[in-house]
């Protein structure tokens, strides 16, 4: 890669075009001719890359009303591509209103007209609609539906059922050793997710190479060490841990007098599990063991994974050719065939190069490999065509230390060879030198923490000498950066500045990190951060006086408002993450907003008993579940007592069982002592058959509302510790 200016033209044009452009990333402008030429932005959060690649869009349109026709843009969710195109939208009107009769106005009124059917989206998107453009030249089914992830695991989890019935009469080896082994979820949920790993690297072919392991000589030396340890235990059988335990029964069940013949396959499996065991006593001897038993497992592992693979393979081939019969293709299937449509048909290419003349990709950390190859080849060609060169204008943002996608097939040193051969094919490389978003210390902390792992001996990474950032705390002093460069380049300015006294980062402990057996434990630790957490944002928020910057750049009290929490995952296996936060929040009376899914929540499941029992009302566990929700509230004894009484709860048996003479004893519901709660629950079913009745003549939040309207439900819901969440619930679901 060259070395870059040492004052970057693309985004310090108009670096001081505002007063408060230390707080508002720069629109930089560009002449028309500088659209011809391409970039590629290496920079970190923050240093303004989806506004350079914004504006670089505002200005394709602003010369050509139909420049937004001949644009690809690239994000990585669909979210991003709305939000580009919604803050695209605005800057288009806002420039418009300033200058309604200007020439250029009226190429971006033009533009915005067009915006929804610009290819801005992500890769799976834009790959699908060029699949259904040539649908001859990529074998597809020009009616294909996409699956998203979940709908193409649901597939593929049928794929696997019909193997394992086969596989299971004569297993293979890699089968044979898996399910002798223990495993906490359940062999299939293993076998599916490594075949759903499988699914989506199925554009490598090549299998696996076979890794050497003599396991027998192996289970031989391991098991020379767990004698050794429960020799050396013998005489304190009565204080050792689970670990000698584990030793001991292994040993007995291996020498018992009516022990079956020896299966490896047993052995193994027992000293994989055995590995996994945490030792209470640290003897010499034990700690041999267990790195034996370590090394044993890594090993055997290694040998078994080759062996899982090449039986897989035959469901990922399944799965790949009843994608095809059906006509449905998934994210990877969609990206593997554009890719071979662009690189095996010379037509199409010179069409796409005709048809479209520049390519944004934002985010181009997190591109998939597929399509750095079907970008390569699009806009570089290969040595068929002559020699390289660009054939299309790109714009290329990304962060090499920002990669967050590796689950989604992010290859950070795929991304790196395409940043090369784009460099070495003529495009510019740019690197924004201000960090708008974040302060001094915590940009360097989170530098420092990624670069042993991302550091390469191209040095995407470097890093102020000690003693020289002048950064201090809470003086206010501008330090120079960490940040990823190229050998020669200047270090970056940080334009915010922490505010005095106000630690960057603070790191909270968790409270109570010991389980019952005074050990660390990760569930113990979670299940203490949650109150910890809460605690510590009622005390930044009630007593800290900490201050917040505004997007002006003034100062505010910090507020609940001002406070993000942020999880990696929403749930882990089938416990919620989000809900104990959200309960220690309301605790403390709190104000907040949880973005997460509604279900789960106590105001939602009592909506959907209700909708449960609406529809079907001979359902007598949603009539149930319904009378004694929070919507209703009626108390066992009650709905017992009916129950007991009349035999049913069908809110259709009503009217008839409200008749005067047919309650036992040839009463009725309307007079006698004691019978309130009864006249009540005769009521609510009243209202339960009306809305039945009433079901399919109107929307279900038509019937929704009713029901709220009935039992005055948002009266009781302001009664609620956390009102404000439960109402908001409600409001969101309908």
């Amino acid at each position: 890669m060259t070395e870059p200016p040492s004052t970057p033209p693309s985004l310090t044009e108009n670096a001081d075009a505002s007063p408060d452009a230390a707080c508002t990333p720069p629109a930089p402008t560009r002449t028309f001719d500088s659209l011809r030429m391409s970039y590629v932005l290496l920079g970190a959060a923050g240093t303004g890359k989806t506004t350079a690649l914004r504006t670089r869009l505002r200005a394709i349109v602003a010369g050509d009303p139909g420049g937004i026709d001949a644009v690809i843009c690239i994000t990585f969710s669909e979210d991003a591509a709305n939000a580009l195109c919604r803050s695209l939208a605005t800057d288009i009107e806002r420039t418009v209103s300033r200058e309604p009769t200007d020439p250029t106005g009226l190429n971006l009124c033009a533009a915005v007209a067009r915006l929804p059917f610009a290819q801005i989206g992500t890769a799976p998107r834009l790959c699908a609609r060029l699949l259904r453009a040539f649908p001859r030249a990529s074998g597809v089914d020009p009616d294909f539906r996409l699956l998203n992830d979940d709908e193409a695991r649901a597939v593929l989890a049928g794929v696997l059922d019909g193997w394992l019935e086969r596989a299971c009469k004569e297993p293979g080896e890699g089968l044979r050793r898996l399910l002798r082994r223990s495993i906490r979820d359940g062999h299939r949920p293993a076998l599916l997710a490594a075949a759903w790993d499988l699914t989506r690297m199925r554009d490598l072919h090549a299998p696996w190479p076979a890794v050497a392991f003599e396991r027998s000589r192996a289970i031989e030396d391991v098991l020379a060490h767990v004698r050794a340890v429960v020799a050396d235990s013998s005489a304190r059988v009565n204080t050792a841990g689970r670990f000698i335990l584990q030793c001991q029964l292994l040993l007995r069940q291996l020498d018992a007098p009516d022990a079956a013949a020896r299966d490896d396959d047993a052995i193994e499996a027992r000293l994989v599990a055995l590995a996994a065991e945490s030792a209470d006593e640290l003897s010499a001897t034990v700690s041999a063991a267990r790195a034996a038993l370590t090394e044993f497992s890594l090993r055997s592992g290694a040998s078994l994974a080759p062996l899982l693979r090449r039986e897989l393979w035959e469901v990922v081939t399944e799965y790949d050719r009843l994608l095809r019969r059906e006509g449905m293709l998934d994210r990877v299937g969609v990206l593997l065939h554009a890719r071979d449509l662009v690189e095996e048909s010379v037509e199409v290419r010179n069409f796409l190069r005709d048809r479209f003349a520049h390519v944004l990709v934002d985010d181009a950390q997190d591109i998939d490999p597929l399509v750095a190859d079907l970008l390569t080849r699009l806009a570089c060609g290969d040595r068929s065509e002559g020699e390289r060169c660009l054939k299309m204008r790109v714009f290329l943002a990304g962060d090499p230390m920002g990669s967050i996608a590796r689950a989604r097939r992010a290859d950070l040193a795929r991304y790196r060879e395409l940043v090369a051969l784009l460099v070495g094919c003529g495009a510019k490389l740019e690197y924004p030198d201000c960090n708008y978003r974040s302060v001094p210390d915590l940009h360097r902390l989170s530098l420092l923490a990624s670069g042993r792992a991302l550091a390469s001996p191209g040095r995407w990474l470097t890093s102020a000498p000690a003693g020289e950032s002048g950064c201090t705390q809470g003086t206010g002093v501008e330090p120079e950066a960490v940040r990823p460069v190229a050998p020669g380049e200047p270090s970056a300015r940080i334009l915010r500045t922490g505010l005095g006294g106000q630690p960057a980062v603070v790191v909270l402990p968790a409270p109570e990190p010991y389980n019952e057996r005074r050990f660390i434990s990760v569930d113990a630790v979670e299940a203490s951060l949650a109150d910890a957490v809460a605690g510590y944002v009622q005390w930044l928020v009630e007593e800290s006086g900490w201050k917040v910057t505004g997007p002006d750049g003034s100062e505010t009290e910090l507020k609940a408002h001002h406070v993000c929490l942020l999880f990696k995952r929403l749930r882990t296996y089938d416990r919620d993450v989000v809900h104990p936060y959200r309960r220690a929040l309301e605790a403390r009376r709190l104000p907040h907003v949880v973005a997460a899914p509604l279900w789960g929540r106590e105001e939602v499941e009592a909506l959907c008993n209700v909708l449960a029992a609406v529809e079907r009302p001979h359902d007598e566990y949603s009539v149930y579940a319904t009378l004694r929700g929070p919507f209703f509230g009626f108390n066992d004894g009650d709905l017992l007592a009916w129950r007991h009484a009349f035999g049913t709860l069908h809110p259709l048996c009503v009217p008839a069982l409200a008749r005067p003479g047919c309650a036992p004893g040839g009463g009725d519901l309307t007079s006698g002592e004691g019978q309130e709660g009864l006249r009540d629950i005769a009521d609510a079913l009243e209202i339960l058959r009306d809305l039945h009745v009433e079901r399919n003549t109107r929307p279900y939040v038509t019937t929704v509302r009713h029901l709220l309207t009935a039992t005055r439900a948002y009266a009781g819901l302001a009664l609620w510790s956390s009102a404000g969440h439960a109402t908001d619930g409600v409001r969101r679901l309908f």
